[in-house]
């Protein structure tokens, strides 16, 4: 936009406008502050960018599970157990190998309130195997963390 500078970092933003009169009489001081004003514009807002451990490999698939827990898989070998808020804190975030090799997807079957079942496929090793979530063992190594 002509006539102003625009500068900003990562507490505020700023916007200089100079305010040149042409038509200034001589009788006027020249004062550097009325030529310029600055007007203050709303902090910038950053959100937060954090990546949850899934062990070496990008999440393929996550499920959504009761009180804020997913599981998840990986593109390679790793099934997982993650407990939200996601803010990088690795005691939230449990992982393991699932299969030697690719893995083709999985799906968490509920049988009640409290037990649940997650069955995988195994890519190369052409498995299917059955794990029982167990969600209290992440419950209790995120009250120990904190």
């Amino acid at each position: 936009i002509p006539g102003h500078d625009r500068s900003s970092t990562a507490n505020t933003q700023s916007v200089t406008f100079n305010n040149k009169n042409n038509n200034k009489s001589e009788d006027e001081p020249n004062n550097q502050d009325q030529e310029e004003e600055k007007e203050e514009i709303e902090p910038l807002i950053f959100r937060q960018t954090v990546l949850g451990p899934s062990y070496g490999a990008p999440i393929k698939k996550v499920i959504m599970m009761e009180n804020g827990k997913f599981v998840y898989c990986t593109y390679d070998q790793i099934i997982g157990l993650m407990q939200g808020p996601f803010n990088g804190n690795p005691y939230r975030y449990f992982g393991c190998n699932a299969h030697p090799g690719k893995i083709n997807g999985f799906e968490l079957i509920n049988i009640s309130k409290n037990k649940s079942l997650l069955i995988t496929n195994g890519g190369y090793d052409k498995s299917v195997l059955i794990w029982r979530v167990n969600t209290d063992i992440l419950n209790q190594q995120i009250i120990e963390c904190d």
